[in-house]
């Protein structure tokens, strides 16, 4: 597949309307996430091991296709932020949400059951970061603090260099990583997904995509059959090297290059997709400033303890219930998350803390200066 920019082509520059097929992507990689919780964290993939290696297939690739979310995301990160002006106060923002969400559930969850909210996850809910009271989120304060050096970085490259980049990004943290973990382990350190270098290296390829649109000419349905073929094919090896009795770990890392890759095309795919209807574009817009607020609420400890005692109890139904039943949890946990955050953002504009946030900002910045000349004196 081919790139679609000239060889002198310039950067892209950012759009004055946000992308609403990045957007729709952004929902649907909550919506994988949302699956994943669903499947593993609460027990509900154990009902599939007992019906046979086939149910047991199905339900361990459902549980690897919803790792891709994690990925996704950060591809959008770097697809989004680059090469646009670096704004702190667009984080500091993101921080307020993630304390005021995060403390405000801890206090309902006292108001319900008293006692039930720990004294450690008080001090982890008003210090998110250093905390790691959300794991993504303090990785991503790590690639937001880089992202600035990263844009200039990929922008100052011609497209010879860009497309070197980006596949050896892509050889070492993706192809590199899944063969250490078959031979020897986590060679560079990445966690299998679950770190802030794993982030910035999918920082860096969002950002090289959206640079030279590499993969724009490529008919869309060689890169939906990339996207699917790899999934497949990440399964069905998976599952003979299961047969075969060995580890399938390396084929559920979130780093695995037969899902990094298929997340690479459908970010390319939503780049490129346009969505018609003045409803379905009022639906996007209005569902995917939220997406990151329903991450962090339906992980948060008040919620996801009462969520695991609510779903337990499908451990044992039969398959073919599940299947029905998956997309109704996913809904559950989705809504209920979508509106209180939507409550929070509704609080957020009539404070105006994004004005807020930018004079904190505009005054570091004074204060910045003022003891850069003092020293500089």
């Amino acid at each position: 597949m081919r790139s679609a920019s000239k060889p002198n082509a310039a950067p892209l520059s950012a759009r004055a309307e946000r992308n609403l097929g990045v957007d729709a992507l952004r929902i649907l990689a909550i919506a994988l996430i949302v699956m994943l919780h669903t499947l593993n964290q609460t027990g509900l993939i154990h009902c599939y091991r007992a019906d046979g290696p086939v149910m047991q297939q199905l339900g361990e690739n459902l549980v690897r296709i919803g790792g891709m979310g994690v990925t996704i995301f950060a591809l959008i990160s770097g697809y989004v932020l680059y090469p646009g002006r670096w704004r702190p106060e667009r984080f500091l923002a993101l921080w307020l949400q993630v304390v005021l969400l995060s403390l405000s559930l801890c206090v309902i969850g006292e108001l319900i059951q008293p006692g039930s909210v720990e004294p450690e996850f008080w001090i982890r809910s008003a210090f998110p970061v250093t905390q790691r009271c959300f794991w993504y989120f303090s990785c991503y304060s790590f690639v937001f603090l880089l992202s600035p050096i990263v844009n200039r970085g990929v922008a100052a490259l011609d497209r010879k260099q860009t497309l070197g980049l980006f596949w050896g990004v892509l050889g070492l943290s993706s192809g590199g990583s899944f063969l250490g973990y078959v031979y020897y382990g986590d060679t560079f350190a990445l966690a299998g997904g679950f770190s802030a270098m794993w982030l910035v290296c999918m920082y860096v390829v969002g950002a090289c995509v959206r640079k030279e649109r590499i993969f724009f000419r490529a008919a869309r349905w060689k890169l939906r059959l990339c996207a699917v073929g790899l999934i497949v094919l990440n399964g069905l090896i998976a599952w003979r090297v299961q047969l075969a009795g060995m580890s399938v770990a390396p084929f559920s890392k979130y780093s695995t290059p037969f899902l990094v890759l298929p997340s690479v095309a459908l970010l390319v795919l939503a780049a490129r997709l346009e969505i018609r209807g003045r409803a379905a574009r009022a639906l996007v817009r209005g569902i995917a400033p939220l997406c990151f607020g329903v991450y962090v609420i339906h992980v948060h400890h008040t919620v996801w303890s009462r969520l695991e005692l609510c779903l337990i109890s499908f451990k044992h139904a039969p398959t073919w219930q599940l299947l029905v039943l998956i997309p109704g949890f996913m809904l559950l946990i989705f809504l209920p998350s979508a509106l209180y955050d939507w409550l929070r953002l509704r609080l957020f504009r009539l404070l105006r803390l994004d004005r807020f946030c930018a004079r904190i900002v505009r005054g570091l910045r004074r204060l910045w200066d003022r003891l850069c000349r003092t020293f500089a004196d």
